[in-house]
């Protein structure tokens, strides 16, 4: 048990090592097993067990124990409990002895000693159980010295606790929510407001009042006024009220509390408002508050189970069923039923499901009258007979909508061979796609588009795409279609499509920087397999394999700022240029990957990298990587020479080439040692003692047939090229010289 669930039961305290237990007036209920304990008290005047005042830190808690007293920092006795003679009691200055009653008492009188208002109120607010009076300038009794219910109740600064017969503080002057917490029968704790509050049941003694406070709430059946929902903080407080529930992580009232005035509003997305006598249910009258179908099923069967609701296939979720939607809206039936998902109207059905949610074969579909099965998508749909307007006619993808006004089913829908497509005026047999479809005979553009399946493109009058196909094969026919795998039917090609068009078609289409429409990546090469959709991908110009998604996407230069950039993991920014290029390593040949100035090829390993340049901008960082070498002359990192080309080799005046090393090109010995036992320990190195510094032995310095050496005849040493070799090769000359 927590601390917060331990002070919060009036059976239960926060005993000194800190662990939750009995309090022993709840412990013990003999004198015997009480004064063995030594955290606990016999209390002779009220014949029960209550705390041992030295055991108590708190002052609340002190104050809140009928036999002690809080003063000078500690819990103590009080004076009738502490002396039993006059003499040790009167020498007490908190305690007289009281003659006529034979006992000590409390007092508040001897504490007062100043003349001064401001110091008497001091001493007596240290004195136990005793409260200054600043109008009468009196210290007078606190509630602890009340011994009488009366007198007690007659205190409004006081409360009569009838079951430990103490007086105690209202709830009100106990200012923090541990002092709060030491009376939790009378008080509980407000964290939001930071005030010490009498119980509910305390508080209020009527419905009216009770409710009017949003913290409580009553209690139909047992006529009281308790705690309300909000105030329990876990499952098992909220439930073990009937009128409460846990719903995401807080407790809530039934929607049956609320009134139906307050029944939505107040439910908060949970609470609908139920009319009686729907589907004949009688188990109420007029109207009643209920729990919502998404918030009282999780599961399809028993959403469906229940004539209120239905479940939504689409959204996973459980929702009102369109009978009872109509129901509701009285009048309005139509409009609100044609405005909920998965609802339509029928002037003879009323309002039902749509055929798309209620059927999903073809033989069920077809089974209802109002209903017809779409075998391109596979789907049921409404009848296009029954579709009575332009938008309801042209939203069922079977459908066309008619100058005189009538819904018909599309000639591809309507007719499966070329006697009986040809047979109808309106139609045409395409023999290259296998189908009938709209003649689209009009001559005029205007008389074109009074047939919904029809568009007029440049003067000429077409079937449209999404209604003139029924089939992938069709679609492929007709250059200015394309077919769309997420809706599942034929349209209008990407690049017909102005940028309005361009974005209804998000799945299929996306504008260019140049602002021109065109078709993604991802559903480009549909027929490609997995196998071979990455070398079809990449052959693309306008798209690039991404291998870690598995997938065609737009490549990197389609990105036009730095944000979209960087969410796609092959791209990286370029800040100089301002543009979005493919990161390096995903250039998987040499001569892609040398075009682009930031990437070098590495023959080894045959893969293209960042240039060191590039990617790093320190030293520590730049010689990290074996890779990499910081230029201190150039202040910048490079490749290390290993890396590097002949030519490049003879670029980097950090680098010496030597044909006869493996590999060729390293560090020159003044780059690479820079103490004399470490040069030495290289054969091709020196120690020049004169300079101090580490130089390149003269017989490693090689090129076309052409070398230096101690051992070479002065007749047979030639120049070499010193944009080649650099100083190095005037200090073999002059090494040359002295021998």
């Amino acid at each position: 048990m927590t601390n917060a669930t331990c002070t919060s039961s009036s059976m239960c305290i926060i005993g000194p090592g800190g662990s939750c237990s009995l309090t022993c007036s709840n412990k013990y209920t003999g004198e015997a097993q009480c004064t063995a304990d030594s955290q606990c008290y016999w209390d002779t005047v009220r014949s029960s067990c209550g705390p041992a005042c030295n055991s108590i830190v708190s002052q609340a808690q002190c104050g809140a124990a009928a036999t002690c007293q809080f003063s000078s920092g500690s819990c103590s006795l009080q004076c009738s409990y502490k002396y039993a003679n006059a003499s040790n009691c009167n020498d007490d200055m908190y305690c007289m002895y009281n003659n006529a009653t034979g006992g000590c008492e409390n007092t508040c009188r001897k504490a007062v000693t100043s003349e001064t208002s401001q110091a008497q109120a001091a001493e007596c607010n240290a004195a136990p159980m005793c409260t200054y009076n600043t109008s009468t300038r009196i210290c007078v009794p606190d509630c602890g010295q009340l011994t009488t219910q009366p007198l007690c109740i007659g205190n409004s600064r006081c409360l009569w606790d009838p079951q430990s017969a103490y007086c105690k503080p209202v709830c009100n002057r106990l200012t923090s929510a541990t002092d709060c917490g030491t009376q939790p029968t009378f008080c509980w704790w407000d964290a939001t407001s930071s005030i010490c509050n009498l119980q509910c049941k305390f508080a209020y003694t009527n419905a009216a009042t009770c409710s009017a406070d949003s913290n409580c709430q009553w209690d139909i059946t047992n006529r009281y006024c308790k705690a309300s929902c909000k105030r329990a903080t876990t499952s098992a407080s909220c439930t073990s009220n009937v009128e409460c529930e846990w719903d995401s992580n807080k407790c809530v009232p039934l929607c049956c509390q609320f009134s139906v005035d307050s029944c939505v509003a107040s439910g908060n997305e949970r609470c609908i408002v139920y009319t009686a006598g729907f589907m004949g249910d009688v188990s109420f009258q007029g109207k009643i508050c209920a729990k919502t179908c998404p918030f009282t099923y999780s599961q399809q069967p028993s959403c469906n189970n229940d004539v209120n609701c239905m479940w939504n296939v689409a959204a996973g979720q459980c929702q009102e069923s369109c009978g009872r939607v109509a129901y509701e809206a009285g009048t309005a039936a139509e409009a609100a039923c044609n405005g909920t998902a998965l609802c339509q109207y029928s002037m003879t059905l009323g309002c039902t499901m749509t055929c798309n949610a209620a059927y999903s074969d073809e033989s069920s579909c077809n089974g209802n009258v109002e209903c017809q099965w779409d075998n391109l998508r596979n789907k049921c749909g409404q009848r296009c007979g029954l579709l009575p307007t332009l938008a309801s006619c042209t939203s069922n993808p079977m459908c066309q909508f008619l100058p005189n006004g009538t819904c018909l089913t599309q000639c591809a829908y309507r007719y499966a061979t070329p006697r009986r497509c040809t047979a109808d005026s309106s139609c045409v047999w395409n023999t290259a796609a296998g189908q009938c479809m709209s003649g689209c005979s009009q001559t005029t553009q205007g008389t074109c588009g009074t047939d919904t399946s029809c568009t007029c493109n440049n003067g000429t009058c077409n079937p449209r795409c999404d209604t003139s196909c029924v089939s992938k094969t069709c679609c492929a026919q007709n250059p200015t279609c394309m077919f769309d795998i997420n809706a599942g039917s034929c349209q209008t090609t990407c690049t017909q499509r102005d940028q309005v068009a361009c974005a209804a078609a998000s799945g299929m289409c996306t504008i260019t920087a140049a602002g021109s429409c065109v078709q993604l990546c991802q559903v480009r090469f549909p027929n490609a397999s997995p196998t071979s959709l990455p070398a079809v991908c990449n052959n693309d110009t306008e798209c690039m394999y991404d291998a870690s998604a598995t997938q065609c996407k737009q490549t990197c230069s389609f990105y036009t700022n730095l944000q979209d950039c960087a969410t796609q993991a092959m791209c990286k920014w370029d800040n100089t240029s301002s543009l979005c290029t493919k990161q390096c390593a995903f250039d998987l040949s040499e001569p892609v990957c040398t075009a682009d100035p930031t990437c070098e090829w590495s023959r080894s390993a045959l893969s293209c990298n960042q240039k060191c340049v590039f990617r790093y901008t320190s030293a520590s960082a730049c010689n990290a990587n074996p890779g990499c070498m910081w230029d201190n002359t150039a202040l910048q990192c490079t490749s290390n020479c290993q890396r590097l080309s002949p030519n490049q080799c003879a670029q980097q005046a950090m680098c010496f080439f030597d044909v006869k090393a493996n590999p060729p090109c390293e560090l020159t010995c003044s780059n690479a040692h820079t103490s004399p036992v470490a040069c030495m320990a290289d054969t091709n190195c020196f120690w020049d003692v004169e300079h101090l510094s580490c130089n390149q032995l003269c017989r490693t310095i090689q090129t076309s047939g052409y070398s230096y050496g101690r051992t070479m005849p002065a007749d047979r040493v030639k120049p070499v090229p010193s944009e080649l070799y650099g100083p190095m090769v005037l200090l073999c000359h002059r090494l040359y010289e002295t021998i």
